[in-house]
């Protein structure tokens, strides 16, 4: 019988926002598009365009486009924005090198509002014997040396089928038993396609729901490959949807020698024809060799998380914000590069609207992260709280208001817990 896979939490809530989370010793990758120069991925192969690269992935093709639009972002400031506007594949490519027995990708993707379906899209891990790559893969039958891939998918729905776009969910799966030169369709029900698979999982597989994605929502995503012991079906393929275990497909060959591993994660999509409204978002990619679970928004507790969250939520970042506030303080320069990086990685804080206000009374601060009405409990310059919520301690700034308050004094602390 299969090991019990985790759902809910995973190493994502140690990290809220995903801050700091490629630090995690089980992450081996991380990437929510913030670095990214420009409005788009450089195309090509990173070895050979060094000087141009304006991404962290290894290979990247035709158009990848960052969009900035919040309404198209999953958290902070950037994610990626694919239009199959041409019957092409559309991606990006990162490698790690030997390769890892268990592999897990999260990340989080939408579909346009009209969204109509098409050959490909989601995520995949690959392994890959040198020089062999996604494209190389595809229409290949694995002999266990070459490669295995495995992608978390959809399936077009058919004309008058009844199932709307995108399709149903599905594990794409390039793997030594597969029917024909293409790779198979795992469906959570546990049903094959070609048919001449039924029954590939053993008695041990737990039939789950068919699951269809909602357009112009944001998803929790994850994937994970467990390639088999070289001559044993042990090898397992599962996925999860907003930290729910979603499909789970034991006793597969991935496999034949010890070499082959979970070497490439492949962020693709496809389309074989042209139609209107093939546009789809992703964002948060992490990589990792355990469960990494949804993204949690940082808690409102003092230090570290609030903050950042907390002048995120409240600051223009040209600006201060001190004291019992009415105007601003305008104490220091600009933030630092450094400071609005971090800024823009936070995602909106979920505070109560009706937030403490001081103790001179007055409005609550607004939501509007261009501008800040009322009095409220800020103390101190955005960078300065930005760069001392790096330090190793994670306090508070430690930095005077030039109105003569400090930003970590009790009184400011007991407001902020109150405002929790």
């Amino acid at each position: 019988m299969p090991a019990e896979l985790p759902e809910g939490d995973g190493i994502a809530a140690e990290y809220p926002g995903d801050l700091g989370i490629e630090e995690d010793p089980a992450v081996v990758f991380a990437d929510g598009f913030e670095t990214v120069k420009g409005d788009m991925f450089t195309a090509g192969d990173r070895d050979g365009q060094a000087s141009e690269w304006n991404n962290e992935w290894d290979r990247a093709w035709h158009t990848m486009r960052i969009a900035q639009d919040p309404a198209n972002v999953h958290s902070g400031r950037h994610a990626v924005e694919i239009t199959l506007d041409q019957p092409l594949s559309y991606g990006a490519e990162k490698h790690f090198g030997e390769g890892f027995g268990t592999l897990h990708v999260r990340y989080y993707m939408k579909y346009h509002k009209e969204f109509p379906g098409c050959h490909h899209t989601g995520m995949c891990i690959m392994g890959g014997a040198p020089g062999v790559h996604v494209g190389e893969a595809t229409g290949v039958h694995p002999d266990g040396e070459n490669h295995f891939l495995v992608g978390l998918d959809t399936v077009r729905p058919r004309r008058r089928s009844g199932i709307p776009p995108p399709g149903k969910m599905n594990i794409y799966c390039y793997h030594m038993d597969q029917a024909r030169k293409w790779g198979d369709l795992f469906m959570p029900s546990g049903e094959v396609f070609p048919s001449e698979n039924a029954g590939l999982f053993g008695e041990g597989f737990v039939a789950r729901p068919d699951r269809i994605a909602d357009r112009d929502r944001w998803y929790c995503y994850e994937l994970m490959v467990k390639v088999n012991t070289p001559g044993q079906r042990d090898g397992r393929v599962a996925f999860w949807v907003d930290g729910e275990l979603a499909g789970d497909f034991p006793n597969l060959r991935l496999r034949s020698v010890e070499a082959l591993k979970a070497n490439q994660v492949v962020l693709s999509s496809y389309s074989s024809r042209r139609g209107p409204n093939k546009t789809l978002w992703y964002d948060d990619v992490v990589v990792a060799t355990s469960y990494i679970g949804p993204q949690r928004s940082a808690a409102p507790q003092w230090g570290r998380s609030v903050t950042v969250r907390f002048l995120r939520h409240l600051a223009v970042e040209s600006e201060a914000v001190c004291g019992y506030w009415d105007g601003p303080c305008q104490a220091g320069p600009p933030p630092t590069q450094p400071a609005r990086d971090l800024l823009g990685r936070i995602p909106l804080p979920a505070y109560p609207e009706n937030l403490v206000p001081s103790k001179n009374g007055g409005p609550t601060p607004t939501r509007d992260l261009n501008s800040f009405s009322g009095r409220g409990p800020v103390r101190g310059a955005p960078v300065r709280a930005a760069e001392a919520a790096l330090a190793p301690d994670g306090g508070g700034s430690t930095m005077a208001c030039p109105r003569g308050r400090r930003e970590d004094s009790p009184g400011t602390r007991r407001q902020l817990a109150s405002a929790a």
